[in-house]
């Protein structure tokens, strides 16, 4: 039974009631007697119908949750890793000492609109994300009453944004190449896979040979091949110190994902396997060995390869007096997920079925219809023909050109016994081999 008390000499009272595990809480500061012993009377009441929360115990500070609440999630090792980036370098320094029942959602609206100022939509977003589970999780151990995020899909959240999201852009061919041509070779066959499969960047850097079906052509029969997406290890990822690691795409199918490929590239891959060490499985590794890592890193290949080539850069004189050449925009702002966006367009235009897209690029098709969608033979065997006609349609003789380089170089660095694919032969007849 709840009562209320007054002690000697002070001007207020204080309510005392027992709490379920029989132990007696007090809350100070009432003006009068009723008020205390009403006060209590509602807290016996929650109790007795299951909805109490302890108004103590909202007053652990957002941090001290955070270590027990983030070890007990069963979030993917890809997506622990992104979560505990944000919370090191946004959400701990703005709300790790406060505590959980003095969290406002006015200010965290406030703070969304500064995170908005500099972060685009998508990674405001994920920003979001762990701290809304961290504080709707809390509500759920009955430490606070209410989650003080804003709900999903508020109206007006837009209008916090400075800029509209980036939309996608369909590359011109012409520009593709004129890229590509400013890339190494290697990089350059990166990107024309990017632009004849849709496959991410993670995907991208993950690409290796053990996963690489490719059959030469015999007995009347083309070129063929497929590349594999391994549900568990078909991508690269990084955790918090920048540590490029193995593990699973950011969707497709539980089963995996198969890229069937057009002839063309079936032959330029190839023809680039062999100019590789025979213990070599990443396709692409990194341009410079670091730390003992083995897939390329994007931020360094994207400011330092990728936006050269698209955005240009001015010359410049090196203290040894070499001159480095200015180089004029082919596309300012192009983002190698543009490919991706190109790709879809390529189907489009071939009219392939939208089950072969949805799996082909690894969306996922929600509902009924996307649990009993599945690709045929004759869908795979249609979106390999239209892609070839692609290519034979382009015909890029300069980008030919460039892409022999790497086997034309090979023949002078890499060592026996890799065999070379005819490295004796001239740009001109080498197209040939496509």
């Amino acid at each position: 039974m709840a009562y209320a008390e007054k002690r000697p000499g002070s001007k207020t009272w204080r309510a005392r009631y027992q709490r379920p595990d029989g132990s007696w809480a007090s809350e100070p500061g009432f003006p009068t007697r009723r008020k205390a012993e009403d006060y209590g009377d509602d807290q016996e009441a929650a109790m007795r119908s299951g909805t109490w929360i302890d108004p103590h115990a909202g007053e652990r500070t957002l941090s001290q949750w955070w270590a027990e609440w983030f070890p007990a999630q069963t979030y993917r090792s890809n997506t622990a890793e992104t979560y505990e980036r944000r919370w090191l370098k946004q959400i701990e320094p703005r709300w790790g000492r406060t505590p959980l029942n003095r969290i406002r959602g006015i200010d965290i609206d406030k703070w969304i609109k500064e995170l908005s100022q500099t972060l685009s939509p998508s990674s405001v977003g994920v920003v979001l994300a762990p701290l809304r589970d961290c504080l709707e999780d809390a509500v759920h151990n009955r430490l606070i009453p209410a989650s003080p995020m804003p709900p999903k899909g508020r109206r007006g959240r837009r209008a916090l944004v400075a800029a509209p999201p980036r939309e996608g852009v369909v590359i011109p061919l012409e520009q593709a190449e004129a890229i590509m041509l400013r890339l190494r070779p290697d990089e350059a066959l990166l990107v024309l896979i990017a632009l004849f499969t849709g496959m991410r960047w993670s995907e991208l850097a993950a690409i290796r040979r053990s996963y690489l079906t490719l059959h030469a052509p015999r007995q009347g029969q083309g070129a063929s091949g497929s590349y594999f997406i391994h549900p568990v290890d078909g991508a690269v990822h990084e955790d918090k110190s920048s540590r490029r690691f193995l593990d699973a795409p950011k969707s497709g199918a539980a089963s995996g994902r198969i890229i069937d490929l057009p002839p063309f590239l079936v032959l330029i891959l190839l023809a680039y396997l062999e100019t590789l060490p025979d213990d070599q499985d990443a396709l692409f590794p990194p341009l410079r060995e670091r730390d003992g890592a083995q897939f390329r890193n994007y931020d360094a290949w994207n400011s330092g390869r990728w936006r050269p080539a698209c955005d240009g850069r001015p010359a410049k004189v090196y203290k040894n007096g070499r001159v480095r050449e200015a180089l004029a925009p082919v596309h300012k702002g192009l983002r190698l997920h543009d490919c991706k966006h190109t790709h879809k367009a390529m189907l489009n235009n071939g009219r392939i079925h939208p089950v072969m897209q949805n799996y082909r690029l690894g969306h996922a098709q929600e509902g009924t219809p996307g649990v009993y969608s599945h690709p045929t033979p004759q869908m795979r065997a249609e979106t390999v023909a239209w892609l070839e006609q692609v290519w034979q349609a382009w015909s890029p003789t300069r980008l030919i050109e460039h892409l022999a380089g790497l086997w034309v170089r090979a023949s002078r660095q890499v060592p026996s016994p890799v065999r070379l694919p005819r490295p004796a032969l001239a740009p001109a007849q080498q197209a040939s081999l496509f």
